[in-house]
């Protein structure tokens, strides 16, 4: 691996060398937002910023003139049963004042939200909710060093938990509302400052969310509330400051009506939730787009798969597909074109696989060859939809840098990890023969008793190659260089 992290030490100098002022990029999003759970979240009343719980299986939002709430603004929620969106209902800790701008946080273990409840420090606080399996626990409000008299408006922690986003209009800001960060050290939120740079304007700046860079948000800016239009906004930290930034294209803005609560959607990487006036625009819905980070960290070259290049070089695959244990508990969701797709012939993947076929009721795991078919896939493209409670990882020994993580439902392994690393590695055996992606090439086949037995269809790789590296570091650079945590608590000792 020491070839890999001098390739990504590489990848940084790069990618300083080619980033220039990143908030000068438009963030690319898709053409096409879907409707959010129409007749249930999306109504013929105002639904406004919806948030997902990481798992993807409990959505918040709020509303302000939906009847059979406490209050003129409620907050609402929904659990994705068999399928379906159950119908909604008030959270137990909405008052008969405002309770509005939920957020999950990115472990799912609080919602934040605004309330001008009594005990606060003056109108719309900040506060939060620890989530409980389904139930919510009771209201804490965040404190002096972010609330103040005036009124503070969608917070959104951070993706890495580190900076608590929200917006305010106290005084001493840039205009009427301004966007406004505090620092969580040791768990404790510091002072709130007003982001730095030229984002804050004589407008109004609220409604901001980081995506999942943890340094790109989106906001949503008015001259005035109430008498101008509402829209929405992308910007990107250079340094520790941020331009005013770029308007976003449809379909987040429409040149007509009112767009935005915005929030980051913690269960499907690469996609951003916001509210807009569409259709009649009697009201506000809740929508769901997929975006793509401006290229200020890829090296200059298509992001995307090159369709005019050798077949080796790139693999098809629809946007999105499913593929599950061999008994069906454990549903992964798969988004874009996989890294590589390889057959690893290293002496640790034969012993890995000897072992665990050997598993009850295991699948032969082992090529004829000795070689072990992975699908090579970012970490942000890897969506668990449903058996997350059923994975365990097995390891070759305590001090392995890899563990390989199985279905303890059927003993269907699917994915190999490295420690730290910004990939996962899954089984070729989760696909049908005929729906499998094609081999691009066979890895460290010098490990193989011959390697002369082997056929030559694709490349045969004594070691790992320079360009199998660069495909490895063009990926983790798209992701903006980080390294997204699976928490596995179970373990298999085969």
């Amino acid at each position: 691996m020491n070839a890999l992290a001098s390739l990504v030490a590489l990848a940084v100098a790069v990618a300083g060398l080619l980033g220039g002022d990143a908030s000068r990029e438009a963030l690319a999003l898709d053409p096409h937002a879907e409707r959010f759970a129409p007749g249930i979240a999306s109504t013929r009343y105002s639904e406004i910023r919806l948030t997902l719980s990481p798992d993807g299986r409990t959505a918040l939002w709020f509303s302000r003139d939906r009847p059979g709430g406490e209050g003129g603004h409620d907050i609402w929620v929904s659990h994705l049963q068999h399928g379906q969106w159950s119908a909604a209902r008030p959270v137990p800790f909405n008052t008969p004042g405002r309770d509005f701008d939920p957020a999950f946080t990115a472990d799912g273990r609080f919602v934040l939200f605004c309330s001008d409840r009594p005990g606060g420090l003056g109108g719309d606080d900040l506060y939060r909710v620890r989530v409980q399996g389904l139930q919510f626990g009771a209201a804490e409000h965040l404190g002096s060093a972010v609330n103040s008299p005036a009124n503070e408006f969608a917070p959104m922690l951070a993706p890495d938990g580190g900076t608590l986003l929200f917006s305010s209009d106290r005084a001493g800001g840039a205009g009427g509302h301004d966007l406004y960060v505090a620092r969580v050290d040791d768990g404790q939120l510091q002072p709130a400052r007003p982001v730095a740079g030229d984002v804050n304007t004589a407008a109004q700046e609220f409604d901001a969310t980081f995506l999942g860079d943890g340094r790109t948000i989106v906001f949503a800016r008015a001259q005035d509330f109430g008498s101008s239009r509402v829209e929405q906004f992308a910007a990107r930290a250079f340094g520790d400051r941020y331009a005013p930034g770029m308007r976003l294209p449809a379909p987040v803005n429409d040149g007509a009506s009112d767009s935005y609560g915005a929030m980051l959607d913690w269960s499907r990487p690469g996609t951003l939730t916001y509210s807009a006036r569409r259709g009649d625009g009697a009201s506000l819905d809740l929508y769901r787009v997929s975006y793509r980070l401006p290229p200020s960290l890829s090296i200059p070259g298509p992001r995307f798969v090159d369709r005019k290049r050798a077949p080796e070089e790139s693999i098809h695959m629809p946007s999105a597909q499913q593929v599950a244990c061999r008994c069906g508990e454990v549903t992964l969701n798969l988004t874009g074109t996989p890294i590589a797709c390889v057959d690893c012939c290293c002496n640790s993947c034969r012993a890995a696989g000897l072992r665990l076929q050997r598993l009850p009721g295991a699948l032969q795991l082992l090529g004829p060859h000795g070689t072990t078919r992975f699908v090579m896939y970012r970490k942000d493209r890897v969506e668990f939809l449903a058996g997350v409670e059923r994975l365990a990882a097995f390891r070759l020994s305590a001090d392995a840098g890899t563990r390989r993580v199985l279905a303890t439902c059927c003993n269907t392994p699917l994915f190999l990890e490295l420690t730290g690393g910004h990939w996962l590695s899954l089984y070729g055996g989760l696909w049908p023969e005929d729906a499998r992606p094609p081999l691009q090439m066979r890895t460290m086949v010098g490990d193989l008793p011959d390697p002369s037995v082997l056929p030559a269809d694709v490349p045969n790789l004594k070691q790992h190659s320079l360009r199998f590296y660069a495909r490895l570091m063009k990926a983790w650079i798209a992701m903006g260089l980080r390294s997204p945590d699976i928490r596995i608590e179970g373990e298999v000792h085969g």
